[in-house]
């Protein structure tokens, strides 16, 4: 589900603040077909317009939380992206600070147990699936401007735990458990000014991407 705070016309508040903001926490579905539990978060501003303010506050952030155990199989597929862009012409002008910030959360754990008290040697199996894409991405780009009389900041930020557990047992007298565990993983932090992008001015200039990330399969 997407979450989006956009500005394509032009705002004028003085020396009022501006803030936007997106904030989304993932909304899970379930593959009935597949046997996949689809998680999805999406957070997005998008300002295409001119600002004039105080301060300019831009946040956006996405966190998805799956938690997930069943007998013999699991299997999650997850899409986390915050997103705060400035971009086309737009032109950002503040007698105060400019914030820009984008934070990518997800906390996933997968575990798949084998049924080992069963007797049938078919659910003596364990098999764990994660499929993982976190973005988090704060950019200035095309030919937007950005001028501020105090600090401006950029930053992206992505923090993912995720753990895919298959836990084999052994059912069926001296049948031998079996476990896959897989994890597809890919992650982007990214702040940038970019293509023909400009700062105008600013009392201090900040960009940071930050990742953090922890991926246990087993």
């Amino acid at each position: 589900m997407l979450f989006r705070s956009t500005v394509s016309g032009d705002v004028d508040v003085g020396t009022g603040d501006v803030l936007l903001t997106a904030d989304a926490s993932g909304v899970e579905t379930f593959d009935a077909v597949d046997l996949i539990n689809f998680y999805e978060a999406e957070a997005l501003v998008d300002v295409t317009g001119d600002i004039t303010a105080g301060d300019i506050v831009m946040s956006a952030s996405a966190d998805v939380t799956a938690l997930e155990t069943e007998t013999t199989a699991v299997a999650v597929d997850i899409r986390s992206e915050a997103r705060v862009l400035v971009r086309g012409s737009a032109a950002l002008s503040a007698s105060g600070l400019i914030a820009m910030s984008s934070v990518s959360t997800v906390d996933s754990n997968a575990t798949a147990e084998s049924d080992a008290a069963d007797n049938d040697t078919s659910t003596d199996a364990a098999v764990a699936v994660s499929v993982i894409d976190s973005v988090s991405r704060t950019a200035a780009e095309d030919t937007a401007s950005l001028t501020a009389g105090g600090a401006l900041s950029l930053s992206a930020t992505n923090d993912v735990v995720a753990n895919t557990i298959a836990n084999g047992g052994a059912g069926g007298g001296t049948a031998a458990g079996a476990a896959v565990a897989t994890t597809v993983f890919d992650s982007t932090t990214e702040a940038v000014i970019a293509g023909s992008a400009s700062v105008i001015n600013a009392a201090s200039l900040v960009i940071a991407a930050n990742a953090t990330n922890s991926v246990t399969t087993t």
